[in-house]
Formats: structure tokens, C-alpha cells, sequence
């Protein structure tokens, strides 16, 4: 006979599944891990790339893009000047009439 309770064992195990019923343990996450690193040193490719080549990688992308974003701000500002000077047609008969 249940009572409706569920063992605290088993509602431990349901909370880290996925629907299949399937859920990675950290133990085998981090010998797939291992695993992926060591096929990586024996191919003669750093596992993960230092620090340094990160940052020696990233400041000239970053400069890239901040310097093409300055450049299509500066197009912009441009035409919407020239939008502006084409709307507003001021020629000297408006300016005499505005001075009666």
C-alpha cells in the first residue's frame, strides 16, 4: 500500500535527470574532459590557449570594432546632415520676406 510519499533517495535522483532519464555524473564529465585534453596534446594542439594569446587575440578585435562602429557613427552623422540641409532650402527670398 503507498502513501504517497516519495523516498528521499529517489526524489534526489529524479531532480538532476533529463527526460530520458539519463544524467551525467561530474565524474564522467570531467574524464570526458580529460580524455578531450589528452587527444588534444597528443594532436600537438594546446588544450586551451594561455591567458596571454587570449588577451594578445582580443585587444586588436576589440579595437577593430569599436573603431568600424566609430566610422559607421560617423557615416550616419553625415547623412543625416545632409538630410537635413537638403530639407531645409532657405534662399534669399525667404530671408527678405521674414524682415518686412
Amino acid at each position: 500500500m503507498s502513501t504517497g510519499r516519495v523516498c528521499p533517495t529517489r526524489r534526489r535522483e529524479a531532480r538532476g535527470r533529463t527526460r530520458s532519464g539519463y544524467s551525467p555524473s561530474p565524474a564522467s564529465i570531467h574524464a570526458q574532459a580529460a580524455r578531450a585534453q589528452a587527444a588534444a596534446a597528443q594532436a600537438g594542439h594546446p588544450a586551451r590557449p594561455s591567458r596571454a594569446a587570449l588577451t594578445a587575440a582580443y585587444h586588436p578585435a576589440l579595437a577593430t570594432g569599436f573603431s568600424r562602429a566609430y566610422l559607421v557613427a560617423a557615416g550616419i552623422m553625415l547623412l543625416a546632415l545632409v538630410i537635413t540641409i537638403v530639407a531645409i532650402k532657405v534662399k534669399r527670398t525667404n530671408l527678405g520676406e521674414a524682415r518686412h
